[in-house]
């Protein structure tokens, strides 16, 4: 019965907590947007540069190199993430403000994609090789990021006065299509993950599909669409952060899956 109560209670500490966070949030938001813009991107950025680092610090310890892909994964997904948040509009350090929107789409394309593989893939062996992945993920990013600021060849995705453009709008869905589709090798491999990471990974997918929905609606960079969709990306990494960060520190790197755990 103590047990219970405990856990009631620590759940309510955290539901209030939430709540407070998000009022907060939405308080310095109606202040300054700018603020509020970089407070939750460069808590994303953190998640992801975090899981990289870890990931990549135990590459020589495990035998499972799945994450060790995704860690780089995200890596880069914070590279046009930093990108992005230094180019929103009121910003001031680039020339033009639609340079973010372009960004955002780049980093989620990027992001569900990884997704996608990550869960096809689940258990990749040491055949995997780190610095091959690593470059691809360079070269794809120096590459669209060149198309952004440099070539100017990636299609505009907001236009000031007008809004979103349809290649916007329409990739948000795609997105949404992409992220969709990998719950379903999620769901198969399900086995293999452990059943509080698979509870995490699943929900950090349906907040990022909650999101990217979010942002195909607004018409302006201050909406209050787009802070709703801010708040579920930042949701969305603090499940990531759930299933991979903290089940890493708090237990041996290899215990986050079932197959390897039983071992």
């Amino acid at each position: 019965m103590d047990i219970r109560h405990t856990i009631i209670k620590d759940k309510l500490f955290f539901s209030l907590l939430t709540a407070a966070g998000i009022v907060t949030l939405y308080s310095i938001s109606a202040i300054n947007y700018l603020l509020f813009h970089c407070i939750v991107e460069f808590a994303a950025i953190a998640i992801a540069l975090s899981l990289f680092l870890i990931a990549w610090n135990v590459k020589e310890r495990t035998d499972n190199c799945s994450l060790v892909y995704l860690g780089i994964a995200y890596f880069f997904v914070s590279v046009l993430d930093l990108a992005h948040t230094l180019s929103y509009k009121g910003m001031n350090i680039f020339d033009y403000d639609y340079y973010a929107s372009d960004l955002w789409v780049a980093a989620r394309y990027m992001q569900s994609i990884s997704l996608l593989i990550f869960f096809i893939f689940p258990k990749a062996r040491r055949r995997f090789f780190y610095e091959t992945v690593f470059g691809i993920y360079f070269c794809v990013t120096c590459f669209l990021m060149a198309s952004i600021y440099y070539w100017k060849i990636f299609p505009v995705c907001f236009i000031e006065g007008t809004g979103q453009t349809d290649f916007k709008i329409f990739s948000e869905y795609i997105i949404c299509g992409i992220l969709i589709l990998s719950l379903l090798p999620l769901h198969w491999n399900r086995k293999l993950f452990d059943r509080t990471v698979l509870k995490f990974l699943f929900w950090s997918v349906f907040f990022t599909i909650a999101s990217e929905f979010s942002f195909s609606l607004y018409k302006d960079a201050y909406a209050f669409s787009n802070f709703i969709g801010h708040i579920f990306k930042l949701v969305s990494f603090y499940l990531i952060y759930k299933a991979i960060i903290e089940n890493s520190l708090r237990q041996p790197f290899n215990l986050i899956f079932k197959e390897l755990k039983e071992k």
